[in-house]
């Protein structure tokens, strides 16, 4: 017989209670509430609380941990020599056949061919998810060269070879199976954690549906990665915690870094636009992405076909080094969320796959896929030059010197992990060396690479812890009824196991029932008259904050319109002695200009007097130069005359 028939009636779908539903849950309610202490309000939340976390404080600290793993081959270049924590290589005259040098690179371990992918996880990953908010969170990247195993590292195959992810996935899933959430009351938004109301959840369960239906049918048909949990979980033998105070919620998300560019992995499977560019924004030195898909999870199914999902959207190509190239960064995110009577922490934990390091010519890249290498190169060099400019602040022997300051804002990619680069979490690398002679001259630059990075010093930083209001009801209800679920489950297996009851059993159940439904009256009883008095303070305080903001209001219209008749006044003035100020200077000029034109006008006369004396001096000229003229032409014909008279 169901306990609770009436919790289904009532639509409780969120395991969320407001409280109007208080009525319906009363009746098959247990001692649970009845425990906790009567006076909740001891804890009141304080709302000029700018921040409710804890502030951060160094603890221990430690290097980050790198591991080197070696890919299987069977033409290792001699110039490798290997032990359990250390690589030696030399480098060798091949004219002379000698040893030019010999480097020594050390690694927190060095995991050889015969390293299966169980315990390469049970040795890196395995420890920190056992106590994952024992820290604020971790970072898991492969690195290495084109083609040297990175990506089967991080993802693997199927079942005995699935990579770190999916065996993260498992380990979460099965060792907190108990105390996962089953509707997402809570999601980390820009570093802060923040409560749901009963819309947003319903609409993160439906959105998640929804995303699982459309990739069930999206992923059938595909090659794809078949992991079996199962299968993991044998392989791990990962059990149950059965102590464990908090309540978790998951929450996961997926991008690629593709030729500096952030896409969303998990944007809209049914959409055939499923690329979504978006940026990236730092908040106290955590980075966040505004409109990134987070799906909530709470079966380890859900969260392996979110995955396989993403996995179908990421960006491959074949080079001549690998027929199946990784040609971005990828990142795939696990939040995980505490909840307890005190408040929320999480922890974030990231697994990012590098695309390798490649030489274009070597690998025959050109066209699209040289713009790739470069983009890939790129990050990648700014990640090296993020790391030593870390060793180099951290260094003893650069403490006289200025600090370099950290360009992890030079790359997508480092701005997105730069927490665990700036030592402010823990950080796991692992390089993957492919030890042949044909990328002799590529692996030397992972092992310095891997070197540095070895030599960085992680600070321990304690887990964010963010408080809860003290009246939060639901939190209350919710406890009470989880409680009260597990009982009904206890009742039923009961029920199979023994057909029929004592009767004394039954009267007793009844009478214990009886009395525990009294004092959770009782306890609601004084709630509610607790509720009323705040509902009296907050009316009280609202009418008052009513009546200074009118006043406010009037003060501040007085304000101002003395102000307006002041400037008004002022600008009166200002009119007057301007027109009196222009009119002056008008007066002024317009006399400067009267006795010029005057002055010009007598000018001109004079001018005119010039040119008539002028004139009738050039005419008198001219009538005395005819004159001469007409003289000289008398006296030419005279002596013309005189001349005919002489011959004659």
């Amino acid at each position: 017989m169901e306990l609770f028939p009436i919790l289904k009636k009532a639509k409780l779908d969120f395991s969320r209670p407001t409280f109007n539903d208080t009525n319906i849950i009363l009746p098959t309610a247990r001692d649970t509430i009845a425990s906790l202490p009567g006076n909740l309000a001891d804890d009141e939340f304080s709302a000029n609380e700018e921040s409710d976390y804890l502030q951060n404080s160094e603890k221990e600290t430690e290097n980050i941990n790198v591991y080197l793993r070696i890919r299987p081959t069977n033409n290792v270049c001699n110039m490798y020599k290997f032990t359990t924590d250390k690589v030696i290589v030399s480098q060798v005259d091949h004219t002379k056949n000698v040893n030019i040098t010999e480097k020594h690179y050390s690694f927190t371990s060095v995991l050889n061919e015969a390293v299966d992918q169980v315990q390469i996880y049970d040795q890196i990953v395995r420890p920190t998810l056992s106590n994952p908010f024992a820290s604020t969170g971790a970072t898991f990247a492969s690195y290495g060269v084109s083609s040297s195993g990175k990506t089967f590292t991080i993802l693997g195959g199927s079942d005995f070879t699935a990579g770190l992810v999916p065996r993260a996935i498992t380990q979460i899933f099965t060792e907190f199976q108990n105390f996962i959430a089953e509707f997402p009351c809570v999601k980390v938004t820009r570093d802060e954690i923040r409560e749901l109301c009963d819309d947003d959840v319903e609409s993160e369960m439906k959105t998640v549906d929804d995303f699982i239906f459309e990739c069930a049918k999206l992923n059938k048909g595909k090659q794809l990665s078949n992991w079996s949990s199962k299968s993991i979980q044998e392989n791990h033998n990962f059990s149950p915690k059965e102590e464990f105070e908090d309540r978790i919620y998951i929450w996961v998300s997926f991008v690629e870094i593709y030729n500096e560019k952030i896409t969303d992995l998990l944007y809209n499977a049914s959409s055939k636009s499923t690329f979504k560019t978006l940026k990236i924004y730092s908040n106290k030195g955590n980075s966040y992405i505004p409109g990134l898909t987070w799906f909530f999870v709470s079966k380890i199914d859900d969260a392996l076909n979110i995955l396989k999902y993403g996995l179908s959207k990421v960006s491959y190509a074949s080079t001549k080094i690998n027929d199946h190239s990784s040609r971005s960064h990828t990142i795939f995110t696990i939040n995980l969320i505490a909840e307890n009577k005190s408040g929320f922490q999480y922890s974030s934990f990231k697994f990012c796959d590098l695309a390798g390091a490649e030489k274009s010519k070597k690998a025959g890249n050109v066209g699209e896929r040289l713009k790739e290498a470069g983009g890939i190169n790129n990050s990648l060099l700014v990640l090296g030059r993020c790391l030593e400019a870390v060793h180099h602040n951290q260094s003893k022997n650069n403490k006289k010197t200025a600090e370099i300051v950290v360009p992890v804002r030079d790359s997508k990619l480092t701005f997105l992990i730069q927490s665990s680069l700036l030592g402010y979490e823990k950080f796991f690398m692992i390089v993957n060396l492919f030890p042949t002679s044909d990328f002799f001259e590529e692996n030397l630059n992972v092992l310095k690479f891997a070197s540095i990075a070895k030599q960085i010093v992680v600070r321990q930083v304690e887990v964010k812890k963010f408080k809860r209001p003290s009246l939060r009801f639901s939190y209350l209800m919710q406890s009470q009824l989880n409680n009260s679920i597990d009982i009904n489950r206890t009742c039923n297996r009961i029920n199979e196991e023994n057909e029929t009851f004592d009767e004394s059993d039954l009267d007793f159940s009844y009478e214990w029932n009886k009395m525990s439904n009294e004092q959770l009256i009782e306890q609601l009883r004084k709630q509610k008259e607790e509720i009323e008095v705040i509902k009296k303070l907050y009316v009280q305080k609202e009418q008052d904050y009513i009546d200074s903001e009118m006043k406010l209001r009037q003060d501040v219209v007085k304000q101002y319109k003395q102000i307006h008749e002041n400037l008004s006044k002022r600008n009166a003035a200002d009119k007057e002695h301007l027109e009196y100020y222009y009119q002056q200077k008008m007066d002024s000029l317009k006399q400067s200009y009267e006795r010029k034109l005057s002055e010009a006008y007598d000018e001109i006369e004079d001018l005119r007097r010039s040119l008539y004396k002028a004139i009738k001096k050039n005419s008198k000229q001219n009538e005395e130069k005819d004159i001469n003229e007409s003289n000289e032409e008398q006296e030419d014909e005279s002596c013309e005359d005189d001349l005919i008279e002489i011959d004659d």
